[in-house]
């Protein structure tokens, strides 16, 4: 755990991820969080949500393993290099979070496919989720045009990035966007001179989030605090 930040458990019921399991995590909310020392919890694998970090503490069970991409090594495949050709007209805008229309429009048609049930966000809901940061996250915002068909919320640190949520137009799934825009993260690292891009967990057993271990090379954390590097 980072030392000197007071840490708490908090059982969450039912695991996202794994059926039959319960999801504990170890969750800290550090004061004026700055990028360099979330640098640092990045590192012992923590997440931000809000202004909390936190990290999974199971009982019986290390699933979730922490998982980063060490971008001056990443080596593109023949299918993400077909990805990036699909999207030769896509533009790239990076800055602050921001609250418009078309981002909320986007949004709710990005969760009314993705998950039908879930109540439309407010304006309100929308502003508290991604434009309420930390002072160092900034948007990912990908247009065709003027068109606006991606957005993703990314931390960004002195040494590395953290990819936080990406969401699309799902008429445009063709063009595979959560794939382009994870590229291009890691070409944006690559030019600012950061070294890592964060991915959150990588759950071998989980469909959702096993798909990370496509990115490669990348780094797995160990229980030791290591970091593994996986050709």
């Amino acid at each position: 755990m980072p030392s000197g930040l007071p840490v708490y458990l908090s059982s969450l019921g039912e695991c996202p991820y794994l059926p039959d399991r319960r999801w504990t995590l170890a969750v800290g909310a550090p004061r004026d969080l700055t990028a360099q020392q979330f640098d640092g919890f990045l590192s012992q694998g923590f997440r931000r949500m809000g202004k909390l970090i936190y990290v999974p503490r199971c009982q019986g069970c290390q699933a979730c393993i922490p998982i980063r991409i060490p971008v001056r090594r990443f080596e593109f495949s023949k299918s993400q290099r077909r990805v990036l050709r699909k999207n030769l007209d896509v533009t790239l805008t990076v800055g602050p979070p921001q609250f418009t229309p078309d981002r909320l429009d986007l949004y709710r048609k990005f969760l009314s496919v993705r998950y039908p049930d879930k109540t439309p966000p407010t304006s309100s809901e929308y502003l508290s989720f991604f434009v309420q940061e930390l002072g160092f996250t900034q948007e990912f915002q990908y247009r065709v045009g003027d068109r606006l068909v991606g957005l993703g919320i990314v931390d960004v640190t002195t040494h590395a990035t953290s990819s936080v949520y990406f969401y699309f137009d799902p008429d445009q799934s063709r063009r595979s966007l959560g794939v382009y825009s994870l590229l291009q993260e890691i070409s944006w690292c690559r030019e600012t001179g950061r070294e890592f891009v964060y991915l959150g967990f990588y759950v071998e057993d989980c469909r959702a989030m096993n798909y990370k271990a496509l990115y490669r090379p990348h780094e797995r954390r160990q229980p030791d605090g290591s970091w593994t590097l996986f050709e």
